[in-house]
């Protein structure tokens, strides 16, 4: 049988390490945000308005809705801050919480007791993904490599003599 989709597949496959790449790169940028503001942000207290946290074993999350009132004396909200599950109980029953403050940065607010482990938690998972794309990237090259150089090889016949 011909297998007419086969390089087209195998081009497809490049779709693997663009995904990879792009998660490697949006970790990278997370880390670097969450540091950013840890570093350089303003010190102060945030008012837990809403904590929720799901404990179904399939998909478990937690997030937090977060007021921090401002120098000006303007009120600065982050609704549903997402939190890693593997953390919640660090901030977990607490009706205030101090945090880092950076207004106008990409992530404005990073509670101070679990950022530094949030930056890491980034930093590690976008090395991960590195790691996924190089060995993906070097597998569908070398894949598309041996289709263009010697075709599928699911189309060669097998080789059944037993001498």
């Amino acid at each position: 049988m011909k297998t007419q989709w086969v390089p087209l597949i195998s081009r497809l496959l490049w779709i693997v390490p663009a995904i990879l790449l792009f998660l490697c790169l949006n970790q990278a940028k997370v880390a670097v945000d969450i540091k950013y503001t840890l570093e350089n942000g303003k010190d102060t207290v945030a008012n837990v308005l809403e904590m929720r946290v799901n404990d179904r074993v399939d998909i478990p999350f937690g997030y937090v809705s977060l007021q921090v009132p401002l120098e000006d004396g303007t009120d600065l909200v982050q609704e549903k801050m997402a939190l890693p599950y593997t953390l919640i109980p660090h901030v977990q029953h607490q009706d205030q919480l101090d945090v880092h403050v950076l207004v106008g940065a990409s992530q404005q607010i990073v509670i101070s007791k679990i950022a530094a482990t949030q930056w890491k938690m980034a930093a590690l998972q976008s090395s991960m993904c590195l790691v996924g794309f190089i060995m993906s990237a070097v597998g569908v090259f070398l894949w598309n490599r041996l289709l263009r150089k010697k075709g599928d090889p699911a189309e060669e016949s097998p080789n059944l003599s037993l001498s």
